[in-house]
């Protein structure tokens, strides 16, 4: 057998392929490389940044302009230079009246706004046209107009001013009127009251004639003074008789003395040798009743007085028989006191209503002059002018702002791009 021999073969050496090695990204701005990127593409940046700027230019030059009219109200407060203020001029009121869509709406219609082209609603008019601005510690409000229309736009700007100051005026005045005239209104309600009173008083004094009626009484008192006289001492007869028949029915007529015997006794019982006798006689003579002297006087008033009113009544009869003081006189007396007392009631009723009426007029009359010197009122400070110049568009600004935002954008996509180009490769 033979012996065979076999050759291992020999494998070349492995050498290893190097890899490549993929940066790793950095947070550091690199403003170097930016720059070369946007060098490189600079020809790029300039025309897109061309475009943008005449693109931009003509159509701002191809716009219609909007031009502004301005104009400043004041708020102030009329008043005399020695009455003190004690209240603040409430300016957002007047602030509130130039931002009235009512307003808006009727200087729109005046002006033709609201149909085409403009098309303006008074909503749309005070959002997109008009600037209103209370400048600061002061009454002063300013109110800036836009239209494209530069001869209309001045036009409306006086308008608006002239309408606000009118509406503000009426506005005012409506409301002083208001006062005035509700007071007014109850002045006039005094005075009728008071005309009424006058009116009933002078008819009751016509009608009464009191004067003539007191005229009568008094010459009839005065030729009748004893009949006066007469009858006050027949009404103070009457009145002692009166008191006197009074006093009599509370008098006992006879007296009986029984409930001093006790006393009596007891008192001889105290010295039974030597007044035992004398207390015994004593005792005797109190158990026999007596007659009230009390009541004896009393009745001998009484007839005294009775003669006496007797006496007095004839008097007075034969008096009224050759006077006659009869009921008629009475009655006359008795019609002036009542006349009198009705008409003091009158009389009062129209003082009342007198000082109710001064009051009133006073009041009204203290309304007006308030009116007069503490009467808010708005006012143009400065006049709406014709403006120099559009307010939009700007055709410079706008034209620069586009360019600087094109190439701003411009520039991020270049980097952008060249970064992920790079990344791709």
């Amino acid at each position: 057998m033979s012996n065979v021999t076999r050759e291992t073969p020999v494998l070349p050496p492995v050498v290893p392929t190097p890899r490549k090695v993929t940066p790793t990204p950095s947070d550091e701005i690199d403003l170097v490389a930016y720059g070369a990127t946007l060098w490189r593409y600079r020809y790029l940046l300039l025309i897109i940044g061309l475009i943008v700027t005449v693109a931009t230019y003509t159509i701002n030059r191809r716009m219609t302009p909007t031009y502004e009219s301005r104009f400043r109200l004041m708020g102030s407060e009329t008043g005399l230079e020695d009455t003190p203020r004690t209240t603040r001029l409430n300016i957002v009121a007047f602030r509130e009246l130039v931002e009235s869509p009512t307003l808006a709406a009727g200087l729109l219609t005046e002006f033709g706004l609201s149909g085409p082209p403009h098309n303006l609603t008074p909503e749309k008019f005070l959002a997109a046209n008009v600037d209103v601005e209370v400048i600061r510690d002061s009454t002063i409000i300013e109110v800036a107009v836009r239209l494209k229309d530069k001869e209309k736009v001045v036009q409306l700007g006086r308008r608006y001013a002239e309408r606000v100051v009118e509406t503000a005026q009426r506005l005012n005045t409506e409301g002083i009127d208001y006062t005035a005239e509700k007071i007014k209104h109850e002045r006039d309600a005094s005075l009728e009251r008071l005309n009424g009173f006058e009116r009933l008083l002078e008819d009751y004094q016509r009608k009464a004639q009191i004067e003539l009626l007191r005229k009568d009484v008094d010459t009839l008192l005065e030729r009748r003074p004893d009949a006066l006289d007469l009858t006050v001492r027949i009404q103070g007869a009457r009145a002692r008789l009166q008191q006197a028949e009074t006093e009599l029915g509370r008098q006992d007529k006879v007296r009986d003395v029984r409930r001093g015997v006790d006393s009596v006794g007891t008192m001889a019982g105290q010295d039974k040798a030597e007044n035992k006798s004398e207390a015994l006689r004593i005792r005797g003579e109190l158990l026999d009743p007596y007659v009230n002297p009390v009541y004896e006087a009393l009745s001998r008033d009484v007839g005294e007085y009775r003669a006496q009113l007797a006496g007095l009544e004839q008097e007075r009869k034969a008096l009224v028989g050759r006077l006659q003081l009869d009921s008629p006189t009475a009655d006359k007396l008795t019609r002036l006191y009542a006349a009198e007392a009705q008409l003091e009631v009158l009389g009062r009723n129209r003082e009342i209503a007198r000082a109710a009426y001064l009051t009133a007029a006073k009041q009204y009359e203290d309304a007006r002059l308030q009116s007069t010197i503490r009467s808010p009122r708005l006012q143009i400070l400065d006049a709406a002018l014709a403006a120099d110049a559009p307010v939009a568009p700007r055709a410079a600004r706008n034209t620069l702002a586009a360019t600087l935002l094109a190439l701003s954008l411009a520039a991020a996509a270049v980097i952008a791009f060249d970064a992920a180009r790079e990344r791709t490769a």
